[in-house]
């Protein structure tokens, strides 16, 4: 049986600072970029249909932009206000998914039974 916690004790974990990274996780991961890339697509679709003025597209097109780059652009204005060059501080962080390895060489076929199917046999 576990223990039942009082409401007058402290929380582990901070709910605004766990509320703010959920927030920036949404406007700024998978999910996000997956629908702006749906948005540019239906932007294309309705300018080729010539419902949607050029103008507009590239409107929604910046606001993408500008809201995909908010982290660089905001370590940019506050490197600024700082006086630092921003290079040495910024820490660029890579997925484990994204680390290469060098594949083995595969095997060479043994048994190539459809390798001269495409011949005219006579």
């Amino acid at each position: 049986m576990t223990p039942v916690r009082s409401l007058f004790d402290v929380p582990a974990d901070r709910p605004v600072e766990a509320a703010t990274s959920w927030m920036e996780r949404m406007l700024l991961g998978e999910t996000a970029v997956a629908l702006c890339v749906i948005a540019v697509a239906l932007l294309g679709l309705a300018m080729l249909n010539g419902k949607l003025p050029v103008r507009r597209a590239a409107q929604v097109v910046l606001g993408i932009f500008i809201l995909l780059g908010a982290p660089v652009i905001a370590g940019n204005f506050s490197t600024m206000w700082t006086g630092g060059s921003g290079r040495e501080q910024t820490a660029v962080a890579v997925p484990a998914s994204a680390v290469l390895y060098e594949r083995p060489a595969l095997p060479p076929a043994v048994d190539d039974t459809y390798a001269r199917a495409s011949l005219r046999q006579e």
